[in-house]
C-alpha cells in the first residue's frame, strides 16, 4: 500500500522561500548601473521562480482538498473565499502603497518615472485581481502582482478542473494526465510567440493567465501521480541535492523550458522527502517559517526596491552593488513583518468574517521517520 503524503509537507513550504527569494535577486540586480537580471548567470533565470509557484498551487491545493473532492464536497464559494483571504489582503496593502507614492509625488510636483503605469483604468483591473487577463504588458502598480491576479484565474477554475482530473478521470493512468499537461505545456510554450505576440515566459500581465493554466494543470497532475503510484525512485537522499545541482546548471546557462521540467520534478521529490518522514533542511522550523512568509516576500520586494534603492539611486545617481546587498536582508525582514502584521492578521479576520475556519499552523515532526 502506497504511503499517503502528511497533512503538512513541509519541505515544499521550504522551497517556496527559495523560489521568491530567487525571483527578489532577479529584479534587483537591474537597479545595478549597466546590469540586466536576464543577462546573468543563474540569476537571469529568476522569473522560473513564478514559475514553480504555479506548478506548486495545483499540486498544494489537490492536496488540501482532496477529501472534498473525493466525497463531492467541495464548495466553490468557502474555497475561493478562503483563497482571496490569503492573497488579497498583501495585494490590497502594496497597491495601496504605490497609490500613496504616486499621490505623494505628484503633490510634491515631482515627475513620475513611468506614469503610464500608474492609470485609473490599471488601478481598476488591480483592484478586481484581473490585471493579468489583458492582451498587453501594462507592468502597472505593483508589477509583480500580476501573478496573483493569474492564481485567482486558476482558482475560479480550480473546483471544476480538480473533480475532473482527479474523480471522473480516476480510470485514466496519473502517468497519461501527466503526459497531457506536458503537451499542453509544450503547445502553449511554442506558440506563444506566434499566437500572443510574446514569448512564453514574457507573458506577464498581458496573457498571465494563459501561461499558468498549463502550469496549474501539471501541478494537480503531479499530485495524482505522486498519491497513486510507487515513487521509489525519488525516495533515495541523494535526489533532492541531485535535482538542486541540476537545476543550478541549467539556470546558469539559462535552460529555461528544461528547467521548469526539472522544477516540477523538485516538487515531486520533495513531496516524497515529507512522505517518507525524512528531517533535514527543507524540514527545519527557520525554512519553512520562511516559506510561510514568501508570499509577503514576493509581494513586498519591489515596494522596498522602490523606496531603497531607487532612494539611493536618486540620491547617489547610481545604485551601487552594497545598495543591492543590503536590500536583500532588509526585505525579508520587512516580508517578516508584513505576514506577522498584515498577512495573517487580515485573513484571519475575514476568514471570521466569513464565518471560516483559520488555517491551522504548520506543525513539524523534529523525530526522524522509524
Amino acid at each position: 500500500m502506497i504511503r499517503p503524503y502528511p497533512k503538512a509537507i513541509v519541505p515544499l513550504t521550504s522551497l517556496r522561500f527559495f523560489a521568491a527569494f530567487w525571483v527578489v535577486i532577479y529584479h534587483y540586480v537591474d537597479w545595478l548601473p549597466n546590469t540586466r537580471g536576464p543577462d546573468l548567470p543563474f540569476i537571469g533565470s529568476g522569473l522560473l521562480g513564478v514559475d514553480f509557484f504555479f506548478i506548486l498551487s495545483g499540486f498544494i491545493l489537490t492536496h488540501a482538498h482532496m477529501r472534498q473532492i473525493e466525497e463531492r464536497s467541495l464548495a466553490v464559494k468557502p474555497f475561493l473565499i478562503r483563497r482571496l483571504a490569503k492573497i488579497y489582503p498583501m495585494h490590497l496593502a502594496t497597491l495601496l502603497f504605490y497609490v500613496a507614492l504616486v499621490t505623494a509625488l505628484t503633490l510634491a510636483h515631482m515627475k513620475l518615472p513611468n506614469p503610464e503605469r500608474y492609470s485609473g483604468v490599471q488601478f481598476v483591473l488591480n483592484v478586481l485581481l484581473i490585471h493579468a487577463w489583458q492582451i498587453t504588458d501594462a507592468g502597472a502598480w505593483n508589477f509583480p502582482s500580476w501573478s496573483i491576479s493569474a492564481e485567482w484565474f486558476a482558482y475560479l477554475l480550480f473546483p471544476f478542473m480538480a473533480p475532473f482530473l482527479v474523480r471522473r478521470m480516476a480510470g485514466v493512468r496519473a502517468e497519461w494526465l501527466v503526459a497531457g499537461a506536458l503537451a499542453l505545456l509544450v503547445i502553449v510554450w511554442l506558440i506563444a510567440p506566434f499566437v500572443l505576440g510574446a514569448s512564453y515566459f514574457a507573458l506577464h500581465s498581458n496573457f498571465g493567465y494563459i501561461r499558468i493554466m498549463p502550469e496549474f494543470l501539471l501541478g494537480i497532475a503531479l499530485y495524482r501521480l505522486g498519491r497513486e503510484r510507487s515513487m521509489a525512485w525519488l525516495e533515495g537522499r541523494a535526489i533532492v541535492p541531485l535535482l538542486t545541482l541540476a537545476i543550478v546548471v541549467l539556470a546558469t546557462f539559462r535552460f529555461l523550458f528544461p528547467t521548469l521540467l526539472l522544477l516540477a520534478l523538485l516538487i515531486l521529490a520533495a513531496a516524497e522527502v515529507s512522505r517518507q518522514g525524512r528531517t533535514g533542511l527543507l524540514t527545519s522550523r527557520v525554512l519553512s517559517y520562511l516559506g510561510e512568509a514568501s508570499y509577503s516576500l514576493y509581494m513586498i520586494h519591489l515596494p522596498v526596491a522602490t523606496l531603497v534603492l531607487q532612494g539611493v539611486r536618486l540620491k547617489l545617481g547610481h545604485t551601487p552593488l552594497i545598495a543591492v546587498i543590503l536590500a536583500l536582508p532588509l526585505a525579508v525582514l520587512i516580508a517578516i513583518g508584513s505576514f506577522e502584521l498584515i498577512e495573517k492578521p487580515c485573513q484571519r479576520l475575514l476568514l471570521r468574517l466569513a464565518r471560516q475556519r483559520p488555517p491551522a499552523p504548520v506543525q513539524i515532526d523534529p523525530k526522524p521517520a522509524v
